[in-house]
């Protein structure tokens, strides 16, 4: 005897057939979603350390930054307390024996005659590229003093204190803004070595052609000087000496 399942279950398991197919086809779209959510959200992390990155890299250049400027501040301090000390004339006692000073590219200034006026034993002092002004009244109570270097300074002229650098040799003053040389250089009896060029000269003393022993004389780039004439000068310092001393005879 047979048994034939009655016609009624045939649409209902057709029915299960297909929700069962719904569901998996909606399981396949959810995993299609989950994996686009998957790739904003790596999207979203890398975005957000490289933002990170951006602003610790700032913040180190910050701190940086600020390390230099407080070694900046600290050494600019430093140096404001040596000069303060050097112009109250702090312990000179450790230098009277000094007979040869370089000070070039220190930044002093007139300040450091203060100093310079207990060196009693300097012989030789170069002060170039420096912010120099007015440095005579300090050196000349150097009468041991026979070098004196102040190139690339601001001196503005050679004052009649100088008479009292008898002993000096050598005096180098280009570079300067030097207008007025006086008459008591021509006093200075060792006198071998004279530069005075690339300053603001418009006349140079007679008195130059008393320096017996003057051998080397610079006076050029003075656009401005008139006298001796610019002819004289263009032929060097041998012409110039010669000028001088005939102007004496």
């Amino acid at each position: 005897m047979r048994f034939n399942a009655p016609k009624l279950f045939d649409k209902p398991t057709r029915s299960v057939v297909a929700m069962r197919a719904a569901a998996q086809s909606r399981g396949d779209d959810s995993t299609d979603g989950d994996d686009d959510n998957d790739d904003d959200y790596d999207d979203s992390a890398a975005d957000d350390s490289r933002r990170v990155d951006v602003v610790a890299k700032q913040r180190r250049n910050i701190n940086k930054a600020d390390s230099e400027a407080r070694l900046m501040d600290r050494g600019a301090a430093l140096l404001q307390r040596r000069r303060q000390r050097l112009a109250r004339g702090g312990r000179v006692h450790e230098f009277s024996h000094v007979q040869t000073l370089d000070v070039s590219d220190c930044g002093v200034g007139d300040e450091f005659g203060v100093f310079l006026a207990h060196l009693t034993a300097l012989q030789q002092l170069v002060c170039a590229n420096n912010n120099v002004a007015r440095p005579w009244h300090a050196v000349t109570q150097l009468t041991n003093l026979n070098s004196l270097d102040l190139r690339h300074n601001r001196v503005r002229a050679i004052d009649d204190a100088v008479r009292h650098l008898t002993a000096l040799e050598t005096l180098l003053l280009d570079h300067n803004v030097i207008d007025t040389v006086s008459n008591y250089v021509g006093g200075l009896p060792r006198l071998r070595v004279l530069g005075l060029s690339h300053n603001r000269l418009l006349k140079m003393p007679a008195s130059l052609g008393l320096l017996v022993h003057l051998a080397e004389l610079k006076l050029d780039a003075n656009s401005a000087m008139t006298w001796p004439p610019p002819a004289i000068c263009s032929k060097g310092y041998i012409a110039l000496l010669l000028f001088f001393i005939l102007l004496l005879k």
